[in-house]
């Protein structure tokens, strides 16, 4: 029995990973995005949990990440939850609630929520409380880059989700505590390089 467990996990984390194509239709049995979709209404069509029934869910796990409050919506792919707290990355069997691996990077700056992380084939993108974009390998949370998006030192960190959008990660900082104008980059997921940038504020 316990064979056969392991090839299931086995086969599970082989399976990491999401085409970026499916992320242009809406979500039936995966949660890809922040929103679900770029319609951004969060909706989804499943029907087997409905107001007739909710009333008889009960606890089915909880899983403990011993930092801060949670703030981020989960990832659902292939099985996996993907979640953050600010310095910290999980992904963990959404039927079980075991832990798969865990990703942690102690940093400066603000750490008052991190809403999430994107997903780009089998890699996963998150900001830090030190305003850095991180990408880590899905199948097993290692780091494969790290890039600066601004400076700490203004104020700046990035707690928003970053969006996937064809082959290009938007990103934008964050730090509305601080006088400093904000503004958004275009990041290339495979290497961290900036595409494109827009300023909120014109130059």
């Amino acid at each position: 029995m316990k064979r056969v467990a392991l090839v299931l996990v086995a086969a599970r984390l082989c399976a990491q990973g999401i085409d970026p194509a499916a992320l242009l239709k809406p979500p039936t049995d995966t949660w890809p995005t922040y929103n679900g979709d770029y319609s951004g209404r969060r909706y989804s069509p499943l029907t087997q949990i409905n107001k007739g029934n909710v009333q008889s869910l009960t606890l089915a796990w909880a899983f403990q990440t011993r930092s801060s409050t949670i703030k981020a919506t989960p990832l659902e792919v292939n099985g996996v939850l993907y979640f953050t707290t600010p310095d910290h990355a999980w992904a963990i069997d959404a039927r079980s609630g075991r832990g798969i691996w865990h990703y942690s990077r102690p940093s400066e700056g603000d750490h008052i929520a991190q809403r999430g992380v994107a997903m780009y084939k089998d890699r996963l993108y998150f900001g830090t409380p030190d305003a850095h974009l991180i990408c880590l390998n899905a199948r097993d949370g290692k780091l494969v880059w790290d890039v600066q998006i601004a400076d700490v030192k203004f104020g700046y960190y990035v707690s928003v989700a970053p969006l996937v959008v064809k082959d290009a990660l938007i990103v934008g900082t964050s730090g509305d505590q601080a006088d400093i104008p904000h503004f958004l980059e275009a990041i290339n997921p495979e290497n961290g390089k900036v595409i494109w940038r827009w300023n909120s504020v014109p130059n």
